[in-house]
């Protein structure tokens, strides 16, 4: 399954991003004007489960940065995001 979805937050403010077997929660925070820390937390439903799978992702970026990372180097979880600090 791939997910994709764009929008606008701001710093200290969470996101909340729901889809049909999927929910991520982003809470960004300034590290300085040009680098910003992303926390991720993923909920993951899958059919054959009762629970939910929760996984956590932290990246630092830069402004301008693209960058893709292994959540919690789970090979079938990819996440890859992009910031611009204004």
């Amino acid at each position: 399954m791939v997910l994709e979805d764009s929008q606008t937050c701001l710093s200290e403010h969470e996101l909340k991003i729901n889809k049909e077997h999927l929910s991520v929660i982003v809470l960004p925070t300034v590290i300085d004007n040009e680098m910003i820390r992303l926390e991720f937390t993923l909920n993951i439903t899958e059919p054959n489960r009762d629970s939910p799978v929760s996984k956590q992702q932290i990246l630092n970026l830069s402004s301008g940065e693209s960058l893709t990372a292994l959540v919690e180097g789970d090979e079938r979880i990819k996440l890859t995001t992009s910031c611009s600090i204004i």
